[in-house]
This record gives structure tokens, C-alpha cells and sequence, in this order.
């Protein structure tokens, strides 16, 4: 199930703008709080039983950073994106063309959040060009922009694609913005890397075995070499959100991932299918395909587990880790590895949490529908 939603939301965001699309406004500030979400008949994990929920409305898998959540859905005419904050409150909304459904958040040389949306420029010749315009993600206004881009979004992070140089290619070579100025960071048309992501400010290139890490500012952080030669990656369902922006997977030759921590270069892990990180525990689990392991915040091994090939992390929260297997839902431990009781008795749909923040907001799935269990407002909350 959860490929599926992944699958989707990819194929809308991969294909380019076209021509029929119309170029669209500026974002306008909302500032106001959406309604609560009636959740009587769900089935809810007992950490978010007393949350307070909202329905965004969104179609697209929502991305998170610094406390907002974006995302969006097809309207009539347009894509219709929504900002929303960690306790329920549309900060800003924008319309694109529905076909420009490509979008990224990342951040800056100054560590201020932005959101990457696409749109389209008309020249001459009448042909629909392209565009990337990076605007602030809490105020909705903008930053840069729009600046050509060789053709849709590929990510992860601010990355965009030249259209295949052959009928038979997924795409062209890549190109990376700088998060800071939207001038190029990197193109691997003119360059002899390949462009791997870019991940809240810090890009990743590889030259074969090597993976080599920049910054904002476009200083080396490090350089850390592997195995096996690095290959770009594709951002998949929930991953770097489930990573809390520490780590990244990191596609290789042999079709598995490393896992890599983004401060260092240290590799974590390799051969992976997917990876989540427990902020309350600070646990991180690997799923190396036919197994599970965890590690503790000393890179301490906690348990192992064999799993099936159907088998896949649906969520990792407050200590609890959901795997879906065979359409079925089981709950364990993360610090234990045992099953868990996660839900009370009683009936309901289930619905469980496929991101927790630091602050204790987290994102749900409901069959296909999201629900946002917003942080409990403390001291200092607005």
C-alpha cells in the first residue's frame, strides 16, 4: 500500500510542465487555523488518543521542515498547494499549473527553510520553459527566482533533470541548484560527477567510489568512500522526513542503499531497502531486505530481526515501529524489538504514523487520506 501512494505521488512529480498549463500568482498568506478532524471512527495508536487532529486535504506525500508541513492537491485548474505549522494553521497557500506538481524543501546559507515550487515562463517562441522559484517556508514569500531549470524535478532536494538523451532513457543528466542564490550548484552535463542529492542544504556528488558533501556556501564537508560506485538516488516514501535530516540512502551500483550520516559521511549501513530514525529514543532501524536491525545513539546494536520480502517500515514513533506485511499491520518495540501493543481495544480504522517531529506533531495515513496529529501546545507556544 505504501508503495503504491509513493508511486503515484512520483509519477506526478516527475513529469515536466506542459504547455497547456498557465503560469500562475504569487502565494498568498492565510493564517488560519484548520478545523478539527472528527476521529471517532479511527482506530488510533495510544500516543495520539488525547491529539488534537486536522485534515489538510492533501494529495501529494507532505513534506516537513522547521515546523511546516507542504503539500498539495489537484484542484479544477491548478495544483493547489498548502502551507501548514505544527499545530494546525494554514501559513500561506499557492496555485501552480497541474502538471508542475515537482516541489522540495531545503535551506539555505543563512539556515532559513524554503520551499522549491515549479511553474512555467513563456519566450518567444512560445514554448513553455521550466522555472524554479524558492520562496520562505513559514511566510510564503519569495526568496528567488524563477530561474530556468533543463526540465522536471528528479530530487531528492533541489535537483531537476535534463530531458534522456536517448527514447529509452528514465532522464537526462541532472542538475543541482544552490539553495541559497537558485544559480547552479553543480550540472553534470559540464561537470564529471554524478549529482546523488541534495538534502537540506548539503549537497552530495559522486565520482565512482567516492561520495563527496558540500554545503550551503559550497564549502567540502567531506568526502567518504565506499564499496561500491554511488548512483543518483530517488527520494522515496516518507525518507528523509523518517531520517530527521541526519542520514541519507544512498543508491549504489548493486541496486541497494548505504545509509549515511550527513554531518560526517560516516556509513551506517549498506545494502539497505529503507531506514527510519526514533527521535524519542534515538534508536535507527535498518532494514538490510530480508532483515531489521537497530542501533541505539552510540551506534550500540540493540536487536536483529529476520523478516519476509513483503515486509516493509510503514512508521517509526514514540518508541513504537510499524511494519506492513501482506497488508497487515504489526507493531513492535524499537528499543526491544518485541511486539508491541500499540492501539486499544476496540473497532475503528487503523490508521498509523508515517513521520514524528521533535516537537510531537506527527503525520498519519488513513487509507490514502492524511491527518495531521498537531504538536500539544506548550509554554512559549503561539
Amino acid at each position: 500500500m505504501r508503495r503504491a501512494i509513493a508511486g503515484a505521488a512520483l509519477c506526478l512529480m516527475l513529469v515536466g510542465c506542459t504547455s497547456d498549463d498557465v503560469s500562475t500568482a504569487e502565494p498568498v498568506s492565510v493564517a488560519s487555523p484548520l478545523s478539527q478532524t472528527d476521529t471517532s471512527a479511527l482506530l488510533l495508536p495510544t500516543p495520539y488518543e488525547d491529539r488534537e487532529f486536522v485534515t489538510p486535504g492533501w494529495s501529494l506525500e507532505p513534506l516537513h521542515a522547521d515546523g511546516v508541513y507542504l503539500a498539495a492537491t489537484p484542484g479544477e485548474a491548478a495544483l493547489e498547494f498548502t502551507a501548514v505549522d505544527e499545530f494546525g494553521e494554514v501559513l500561506w497557500t499557492a496555485e501552480r499549473p497541474l502538471s508542475c506538481s515537482g516541489f522540495t524543501l531545503t535551506v539555505d546559507a543563512e539556515g532559513r527553510s524554503l520551499a522549491i515550487l515549479t511553474d512555467l515562463t513563456s519566450s518567444s517562441t512560445a514554448v513553455a520553459q521550466t522555472t524554479a522559484s524558492a520562496y520562505d517556508l513559514h511566510t510564503g514569500e519569495r526568496v528567488w527566482g524563477p530561474v530556468d531549470v533543463p526540465g522536471p524535478y528528479r530530487g531528492p532536494g533541489a535537483v531537476f533533470a535534463y530531458a534522456p538523451k536517448s527514447v529509452m532513457g528514465e532522464s537526462g543528466p541532472r542538475l543541482a541548484l544552490d539553495p541559497t542564490t537558485g544559480e547552479t550548484a553543480y550540472d553534470e552535463e559540464t561537470g564529471r560527477a554524478t549529482v546523488v542529492g541534495e538534502y537540506s542544504g548539503t549537497l552530495l556528488v559522486a565520482e565512482d567510489r567516492e561520495l563527496i558533501a558540500t554545503d550551503a556556501n559550497g564549502e567540502e564537508l567531506w568526502r567518504s568512500e565506499g564499496a561500491e560506485r554511488w548512483v543518483p538516488s530517488v527520494p522515496g516514501t516518507y525518507e528523509h522526513a523518517r531520517l530527521d535530516g541526519r542520514y541519507a540512502l544512498v543508491a549504489t551500483a548493486s541496486g541497494g542503499a548505504s545509509l549515511i550520516e550527513l554531518a560526517t559521511g560516516e556509513i551506517k549501513g549498506e545494502g539497505l531497502r529503507d531506514a527510519a530514525f526514533d527521535i524519542a529514543s534515538g534508536t535507527l532501524v535498518m532494514h538490510g531486505g530480508s532483515g531489521l536491525t537497530a542501533v541505539d545513539a552510540d551506534g550500540n546494536e540493540l536487536w536483529q530481526m529476520t523478516v519476509g520480502e513483503d515486509v516493509e517500515i510503514a512508521g517509526l514513533g514514540d518508541v513504537f515501529l510499524y511494519l506492513l506485511e501482506g497488508g497487515s499491520l504489526r507493531v513492535h518495540n524499537v528499543i526491544t524489538g518485541a511486539h508491541a501493543q500499540a492501539y486499544p481495544e476496540g473497532d475503528g480504522r487503523i490508521v498509523y504514523p508515517v513521520a514524528v517531529t521533535d516537537s510531537g506533531a506527527a503525520l498519519l495515513l488513513d487509507g490514502g487520506a492524511y491527518l495531521l496529529a498537531t504538536a500539544p501546545r506548550g509554554i512559549g507556544s503561539p
